[in-house]
């Protein structure tokens, strides 16, 4: 048995014998559910670079090393978090440490009628019924190892479910913490959102790290947007430079559903973020937005898919990247257009700014089109910071790392424009202008 074989046999093992005692194991549908991603991991193990999805990442630093997937309930000092709130937002709030559900971290407000919202656990433990639609409605992907990781164990996160046309009345920001133990451990949330008939939602979702130690998190969420129902959904993810992060999104929209992704990529050495997006009615629409930032030797991969399955779908992706150091970025898109989504409007751009000879960018839109009506587009650039504008600023007085700055923010600012959520929005700027402060004269001029 080689390395790689072994560490799989390793995380297996330790999935059956925490399985009986993990929240609803004696319900059959979801003790199935379990054992047959359990299953298919053990047969799917790590991807390789030998798989095109895997192609620009590999995952072999992180399948040498074991993660524990032992749940451990550890007690934070609420001052701890207080650096990742947005204290400008009238959020309700949930904290999970280590993917547990902290109760005294969190504040959940009163909810508006029809609104449900409480940790996974919970939901398991007391209603495990009303989430099968989320493991039936679709089949998980067959061939994504890390999707089997996460729901072979299958313990907390977030459930959310709105009643039809009911409103969550203040936007609801899932803060996930990873700490240090003795041994190096694996963080595996699952959140799923189910949002009836004209419904209607704010969720942020954000990842940080309290220390130094390494982490993995494997992070997977699921939404189901019925008919007229519209989510924005934000992701900050920040974690320490020695943790991994590997995360889905799977997003199921009926007719003239609206979904809106605002990503900041930040933290990590290795970090992959998957969008998956399935229009499956007529005039439904999406748009995704990202920006991934990379320094010293970070590897950052986004992964996206949109399927335009009905007539009269409109899709919306703009991811951009910034790159220092010795950094890696990955974009790959993909657009399919079934042959009965006639009157589809797909548009797709991925844009990287190099700040460094060393850094590098792979980008790879994809289009694939099986109906003749309709309107699809995609482009690409990597480059490096105009010469004519450094020049420009330079010749009006600032110092170069300062023009550089500048001009690095100026790239980044369009993305942040486009969030409706403007605290958050502000908040986020903040971060953007300190790190991009390390390396040039930018937080004096701001």
């Amino acid at each position: 048995m080689n390395a790689a074989a072994d560490m799989v046999a390793r995380y297996c093992a330790e999935l059956a014998s925490i399985a009986p005692t993990l929240p609803a194991a004696e319900v059959p549908w979801i003790q199935q559910t379990r054992s047959k991603a359990r299953d298919d991991f053990a047969r799917l193990g790590f991807p390789t670079r030998l798989q095109e999805a895997w192609h620009y990442t590999n995952v072999g630093t992180l399948q040498r090393r074991f993660f524990s997937l032992a749940s451990t309930d550890i007690s934070i000092d609420p001052k701890a978090i207080e650096p990742f709130l947005y204290t400008d937002l009238d959020c309700h709030q949930l904290v999970f440490v280590n993917s547990i559900y902290a109760p005294a971290l969190s504040t959940i407000g009163t909810l508006p009628s029809g609104v449900t919202l409480e940790n996974l656990a919970t939901t398991l433990a007391q209603t495990p019924q009303q989430l099968e639609p989320f493991f039936h409605s679709r089949e998980q992907p067959a061939d994504h190892a890390f999707n089997a990781l996460n729901t072979a164990l299958l313990h907390d996160g977030t459930y959310l479910h709105l009643a039809p046309n009911t409103q969550l009345d203040k936007p609801l920001h899932l803060l996930f913490l990873s700490v240090g133990k003795a041994e190096e451990h694996c963080a595996q949330p699952r959140n799923l959102i189910q949002l009836g008939t004209g419904s209607q939602a704010v969720v942020l979702e954000s990842y940080h790290s309290l220390d130094d130690a390494a982490c993995f998190t494997n992070a997977c969420s699921q939404v189901i947007l019925e008919a007229e129902a519209t989510l924005h959904h934000y992701k900050l993810q920040e974690e320490n430079q020695l943790s991994y992060h590997i995360a889905s999104l799977q997003v199921q929209q009926a007719q003239r559903s609206h979904f809106e992704s605002h990503l900041l990529s930040l933290g990590a050495t290795l970090a992959r973020h998957e969008l998956s997006v399935d229009l499956n009615g007529e005039g439904a629409h999406c748009s995704l937005n990202g920006l991934y930032l990379g320094g010293g030797r970070q590897h950052v991969d986004c992964h996206t898919e949109v399927r335009h399955m009905q007539a009269g779908a409109d899709s919306r992706q703009i991811y951009k990247g910034i790159l220092d150091g010795r950094a890696r970025g990955v974009f790959n898109g993909q657009v399919y257009v079934h042959p009965q989504a006639q009157k589809s409007n797909a548009e797709q751009s991925n844009h990287n700014l190099l700040l460094s000879n060393d850094a590098e960018a792979d980008t790879k839109p994809e289009l694939e089109i099986y109906a003749d009506d309709v309107r699809c587009s995609h482009g690409a650039t990597v480059g490096q910071l105009d010469d004519d504008m450094l020049f420009y600023l330079r010749s009006r007085g600032l110092p170069e790392d300062a023009a550089r700055g500048l001009l690095t923010l100026g790239f980044a600012r369009d993305l942040l424009e486009r969030m409706p959520l403007k605290p958050v929005a502000e908040q986020l700027e903040k971060k953007l202008i300190e790190i991009l402060s390390q390396s040039h004269g930018l937080k004096s001029l701001i």
